[in-house]
């Protein structure tokens, strides 16, 4: 996955998650999946700028 499509992801993500998280308790299952989501694109994103740095 490039860096780029990788980003798209992100924002789309956040987004979707500050969304939810307006309605929904922080605690919710939606909610939680959604920022284990992210987490794991962010994780990626990191990895993949680790590399290009190197």
């Amino acid at each position: 996955m490039k860096q780029d499509e990788v980003l798209g992801l992100i924002e789309s993500l956040r987004s979707q998650l500050v969304k939810l998280a307006q309605y929904k308790s922080l605690n919710d299952p939606e909610v939680i999946n959604l920022s284990q989501r992210l987490d794991s694109y962010l994780t990626l994103y990191h990895n993949i700028m680790s590399n290009f740095v190197s």
